[in-house]
């Protein structure tokens, strides 16, 4: 037993009414024909919907996939030879400025 307790609860799946008996009711037989025609139309409608938007997310995922091996391709390598930071370019401004003169 689980759940603890001190007492054991007895006839939990038992029928409130031995001598009735059990009745099933399906409910697509209370609906109409014409209403039972229209729900297989939007079932046949939700159906088409599902197959486009998973044909949809297909190509979605196959360019993504595309992009990103671009992207690698694509991808500039850094450069073994440029070694300057931009502080250093920063302090090399007011000596390029002061050597830099325009003929008129």
């Amino acid at each position: 037993m689980q759940g603890g307790g001190k007492t054991v609860r007895r006839g939990g799946m038992k029928f409130t009414n031995f001598n009735s008996a059990a009745t099933t009711t399906n409910p697509l037989l209370d609906g109409s024909k014409e209403e039972c025609a229209k729900l297989e139309a939007h079932a046949g409608k939700s159906l088409h919907d599902l197959k486009q938007c998973r044909v949809q997310r297909r190509g979605f995922a196959g360019e993504v996939r595309d992009l990103k091996n671009r992207e690698k391709a694509l991808s500039i390598p850094k450069l073994a030879s440029c070694d300057t930071t931009r502080v250093e370019l920063t302090k090399r401004l007011p000596d390029l400025r002061a050597n830099c003169f325009l003929d008129q």
